[in-house]
């Protein structure tokens, strides 16, 4: 086999983006294909995806070959675009997690092993690039409160169904937040829990806010209630 200086064409191929994998139909000689012609070999390994078709051959052969390249080439493309609009989704998740000051992390039931974001992680109290296990979690999580987490997550490993919760978390400077946590199991083929997954987010400021009013609220209940008896006991007088 012959083959004239097809460097640029080499240099294409292997500037393909991950998605390409361009079909070339080559046209040898009897006994030019890879089986018995080194100079086949050595074209396969520069080109990649090469199809040989020796001469002669049948129009319907070739054309058999080139509808299959042409396929395989469409389904190419088509991947391209999955992945295309799988990108603009997982931008598009990222910038509205952001906006949100959401925290993704996951949990893998079998082996305890906690992956967080870095968002997540300084929901924690951490910094991003901190490592961040699944004991570190428990650990920061307000004792009290911790029982009440272990046991939502459970339940949701047990029964397939979401949940929330709001638990206090004592980040390493001591400083005291509350963190609300929305998780969602995912199955393996065999219906087992395979992971735990969901986001995090930063709820002292509502926290301190609903605490604010209710302590707001107490004191006008006590204040109503006081000036109720004041007036009770003066209708009482003057009643006597």
């Amino acid at each position: 086999m012959r083959i004239a200086n097809i460097d640029g064409l080499v240099d294409w191929v292997a500037a393909q983006p991950t998605w390409s994998d361009l079909p070339i139909i080559v046209l040898t000689h009897r006994g030019g294909g890879p089986d018995m012609n080194p100079g086949a070999v050595r074209l396969l390994k520069r080109l990649g995806n090469v199809s040989f078709l020796e001469r002669p051959f049948h129009a319907s052969t070739f054309a058999s070959i080139a509808h299959t390249a042409l396929n395989a080439r469409r389904r190419q493309y088509e991947a391209r675009h999955r992945i295309d609009e799988l990108y603009k989704s997982q931008e598009q998740l990222a910038t509205a997690m952001q906006a949100g000051r959401l925290g993704a992390w996951s949990y893998e039931v079998d082996t305890g092993i906690l992956e967080a974001s870095g968002l997540c992680k300084q929901i924690y109290g951490r910094r991003a690039e901190d490592a961040f296990s699944y004991d570190d979690l428990l650990k920061s999580i307000h004792p009290e409160d911790l029982p009440a987490m272990r046991l939502a997550a459970q339940h949701s490993v047990d029964t397939g169904n979401d949940y929330t919760i709001e638990y206090r978390t004592i980040w390493p400077d001591g400083a005291l937040h509350w963190t609300q946590v929305n998780g969602r199991v995912l199955r393996g083929g065999s219906g087992e829990a395979r992971s735990l997954v969901g986001v995090a987010m930063d709820v002292t400021e509502r926290k301190s806010a609903e605490t604010v009013l209710r302590q707001s609220n107490e004191r006008l209940e006590q204040r109503v209630t006081q000036r109720t008896q004041e007036l009770e006991q003066t209708h009482a007088k003057i009643v006597e």
